[in-house]
């Protein structure tokens, strides 16, 4: 289109900068839940700068505005994510990116397929589940929702405000089906247990887990995205995706897209620096 550039390169690769916000011909920006007690994501929560950086909210427990999650109640908690279109197979995935410096969001990245009995995953999640720490990395795949292999890995202080590149190679090859674990081109964790192959959509974002990633108690901060990247492996051993062929319709939708740049927040470090809520 005028608006955006050619999306796929010659070798199946497509790179997306979110220069110009966020493309509606990959990305949709949900308003959903998925399990545990999250309470959801929603398009409120999305925005980008002038600078094509693309803006991820996470408002936590002290948070008093108007933005209000899914869960029973609605409880003000939430966050944003955005979702690809495609259904994407062995390949390279790449996001470089800030997480969220709090406790109690997640700041992911993650492949995802579900047919009711086969849950195919690939997470890269900070802070690392189980032992939340922003100097470990929580890297897991499934294949269903209880066969995993999942690691928690120590890494960089992964909150220290500057930009890294979070990485996962998938590789279906019936010969050697492994996933490889990469933060800033340094490979951490090799997995070769419950290798998922069906294709499944693409997920970058921020959201607020049952426990295992803290308490949430703060008003409003942020996760940056500066680029996405992926680069398909011609291997075998992959699976079609059933939903692969049905075309996205964005009618009704257009709203969940924001419209315009905006400034870029910054984190604050501080929580209730007004004592509104008590010592």
């Amino acid at each position: 289109s005028e608006t955006y550039p050619e999306l796929w390169q010659e070798d199946g690769s497509l790179f997306d900068d979110f220069t110009n916000g966020v493309n509606p011909e990959i990305w949709t920006v949900p308003d959903t839940k998925w399990g545990y007690d999250n309470r959801g994501v929603t398009s409120r929560n999305v925005s980008y700068t002038k600078d094509g950086i693309l803006v991820l909210a996470a408002n936590g427990d002290l948070y008093k505005g108007d933005i209000m999650g899914m869960s029973d109640g609605g409880q003000p908690a939430t966050t944003g994510i955005v979702r690809s279109h495609y259904y994407f197979g062995p390949g390279s995935y790449e996001v470089k990116m800030k997480v969220m410096p709090r406790f109690g969001g997640c700041s992911a990245i993650w492949t995802f397929f579900n047919d009711g009995s086969r849950n195919h995953e690939i997470d890269i999640e900070l802070p690392g589940p189980s032992k939340y720490s922003f100097d470990y990395a929580g890297m897991t795949n499934y294949i269903t929702e209880e066969k995993m292999d999942s690691v928690k890995t120590k890494t960089i202080a992964n909150n220290d405000g500057e930009w890294h590149t979070y990485r996962f190679d998938w590789h279906t090859d019936p010969a050697d089906p492994r996933i490889d674990y990469y933060i800033d081109g340094e490979k951490l964790v090799t997995s070769r247990r419950n290798i998922p192959t069906v294709k499944g959509y693409f997920t970058i974002g921020v959201w607020f887990p049952k426990g295992w990633a803290g308490v949430a108690d703060f008003e409003r901060n942020y996760m940056y995205v500066d680029w996405f990247r992926f680069t398909p492996y011609d291997e075998t051993g992959w699976e079609a995706n059933p939903r692969e062929n049905l075309e996205f319709d964005m009618e009704g939708l257009e709203h969940t897209y924001p419209s315009q740049t905006s400034p870029l927040p910054v984190n604050n470090f501080f929580a209730n620096g007004s004592f509104e809520d008590g010592l």
